[in-house]
């Protein structure tokens, strides 16, 4: 299961599957990934018109990389 953190709002979303992370951030036009250094663990996606950032982290039991990949292939 993956949670969705709003940068802007401090609101977190919990307990979204891959397919409701991508709705979530397609409805938020949040489809650029931007490097994690500078943001920590996870991955951050922004909306590049209004400079909107969303920080995606995964929390299950399956290995987090092919459940990162999973997620951008659910993006295209």
């Amino acid at each position: 299961m993956f949670s969705v953190f709003d940068m802007q709002t401090s609101q977190t979303t919990s307990n979204l599957t891959v397919e409701d992370v991508a709705d979530y951030l397609t409805g938020k036009g949040a489809l650029i990934e931007k490097d994690t250094h500078e943001y920590g663990a996870g991955l951050v996606f922004e909306n590049k018109e209004w400079r909107d950032t969303y920080s995606v982290k995964y929390a299950g039991k399956e290995d987090i990389e092919q459940a990162y990949a999973e997620l951008r292939t659910a993006l295209k």
